[in-house]
């Protein structure tokens, strides 16, 4: 254990010489188009769907660089995940749904050539912080009891790392999927199967460790 420890802080305390080498603090944002998969027994609900919403994320990166073009990618986000709800075709609401993400993900780095293009993949913890639904023909927001404190997922994604001065633009597309049932009472007569999922566009900028 002890040597792991000196491992992970000599990698923050002495940087790279290089690109692929250096570690990394930065912050990301933008837009996550947001839906969700809902069935009954494993089936559609008839007359119902639950498109992609328009959110958004904010949150950070902090990058671990190894030998190579290879690097441990932390994006600690505060997300909105949820749905549109649609009856007949006819949309009557949306669902909110607050989550703390938490993926690690391995960072690839495809080519030198600039602008950088990369790819990433990894799992991804999310921890409920609010659900809440609003119906477009009911006064208020309702708060939502319906939801299990975590979600389980993977992500994939790809983008570009332009250099700006000292420091690093990054362009990002991720795509998410939940790999759990989110339903806090999938035993219940109805059997209900809820998963997220999520497209995001995001931007952030990414100072190398070794300037603070």
């Amino acid at each position: 254990m002890r040597s792991i420890l000196f491992i992970l802080i000599s990698s923050i305390v002495i940087p790279g010489g290089n690109l692929f080498a250096q570690n990394n603090f930065g912050f990301l944002g933008g837009l996550n188009f947001a839906g969700m998969s809902v069935k009954i027994d494993n089936q559609d609900i008839e007359n119902q769907s639950y498109p992609y919403r328009t959110a958004y994320g904010l949150g950070a990166i902090f990058s671990i660089g190894m030998p190579g073009p290879s690097s441990i990618q932390l994006e600690p986000m505060f997300l909105i995940q949820g749905s549109k709800v649609k009856i007949d075709g006819e949309e009557i609401g949306k669902i909110t749904l607050s989550y703390f993400n938490l993926p690690v993900m391995i960072h690839y780095t495809l080519t030198e050539d600039q602008p950088h293009p990369f790819v990433v993949f990894g799992p991804n913890l999310a921890v409920l912080l609010n659900s809440e639904i609003d119906l477009y023909n009911e006064p208020g927001i309702v708060r939502l009891d319906t939801y299990r404190n975590i979600d389980l997922g993977v992500n994939f994604g790809a983008g570009f790392q332009f250099p700006l001065l000292e420091n690093t633009i990054v362009i990002e597309a991720q795509y998410g999927v939940g790999i759990i049932n989110i339903d806090k009472d999938p035993a219940s007569p109805d059997k209900f199967t809820r998963k997220t999922s999520s497209i995001k566009l995001l931007l952030g900028i990414v100072f190398p460790v070794s300037r603070f």
